[in-house]
């Protein structure tokens, strides 16, 4: 009860102004990944909350671009600097969350995996966010465990994907292709991206948005850049690099997949530096100082977030 009334004075007019006046300098970057329109299959912020959280920014902070948003790591400012950030690409940025930003002249960076633009194929996490949907078995056991778990129940469901991906993310790029093909198998449905529309934006779509939109990289195939041998790490990095100049020009910005502190390395930097891309982001939490390493920004995440969570949220330095 006490947080909630926190959470609730934060984002009142006069809170939000208190909390801003004292506040150190720093930059806020959010992550958001699907903007879902009623009936989405797949996990992701309601349009309906998103609009809330960027009607509240726009009133409340200042919502930079990318091309601006260092210059505020150390510059004061009377409003709380905030950079929206969107991975992976999804359609509905396009079809959903775009129409919300431009209603409020509010910029974004949007963050490409290159080969499943314009195509039909799904990232692998949401194949198996698609195959737990749909399978109709009423048990499955992970491949690489013993115990069956009953899919009959939602709660369990979630138990069951939450697993899965926490195994997958783990493995070697090649030895989690093989267990996610088994995992498929066991759940009776070998093909996924069969059974929903075009999940991934085209590059027209991506060009649609380039008024209020800055492109980054992703990756090309999205997968854990840190486990990927050297010279698939360096073909994927420059695959996309080729891509996006080709389709949507020259960027300097990209967001590891995953963006967990064991998810990149050296050999990752060095191979995204010799490539022309020099600001990365994470999705370790935290605000973004002067002394903020530039290669590895933080980010807070934003689904299920009410604008009362989203301002608490904004006040959190993670580390």
């Amino acid at each position: 009860m006490l947080k909630r009334a926190v959470k609730q004075l934060l984002a009142s007019q006069l809170g939000w102004a208190a909390y801003s006046s004292q506040r150190r300098p720093g930059l806020c970057v959010l992550t958001y990944h699907r903007i879902n329109a009623p009936g989405a299959i797949f996990p992701g912020l309601a349009v309906d909350a998103f609009r809330g959280q960027v009607a509240w920014l726009r009133r409340r902070c200042r919502v930079v671009d990318a091309a601006e948003a260092l210059d505020y790591l150390e510059r004061p400012s009377g409003k709380v600097p905030v950079l929206l950030t969107f991975d992976d690409a999804y359609r509905d940025y396009h079809d959903v969350a775009y129409p919300v930003l431009d209603a409020e002249r509010v910029p974004a960076l949007l963050f490409v995996p290159t080969a499943f633009i314009g195509g039909t194929a799904l990232i692998w996490t949401d194949k198996v966010d698609c195959a737990a949907h749909h399978t109709r078995v009423a048990t499955a056991r992970l491949p690489w465990e013993t115990e069956a778990i009953d899919l009959r129940d939602a709660e369990a469901k979630r138990t069951f994907v939450s697993r899965a991906k926490r195994h997958l993310k783990s493995l070697s790029d090649s030895h989690r292709c093989e267990q996610l093909e088994r995992l498929l198998h066991e759940l009776r449905v070998p093909e996924p991206e069969k059974l929903v529309p075009r999940e991934m934006m085209s590059w027209e779509e991506i060009r649609a948005t380039l008024p209020l939109t800055t492109i980054g990289g992703h990756s090309h195939g999205h997968s854990i850049l840190s486990k990927l041998e050297q010279a698939t790490l360096a073909d994927d990095i420059g695959v996309c690099r080729r891509q996006l100049d080709q389709h949507v020009g020259a960027t300097r910005f990209f967001a590891y997949p995953n963006g967990q502190a064991a998810d990149f390395d050296a050999a990752t930097r060095a191979c995204l530096l010799a490539n022309g891309f020099d600001v990365a982001f994470t999705t370790l939490s935290g605000i973004n100082r002067n002394d903020a390493d530039r290669m590895a920004l933080r980010r807070q995440p934003t689904s299920g977030r009410s604008t009362a969570d989203l301002a608490f949220l904004l006040t959190r330095t993670g580390h």
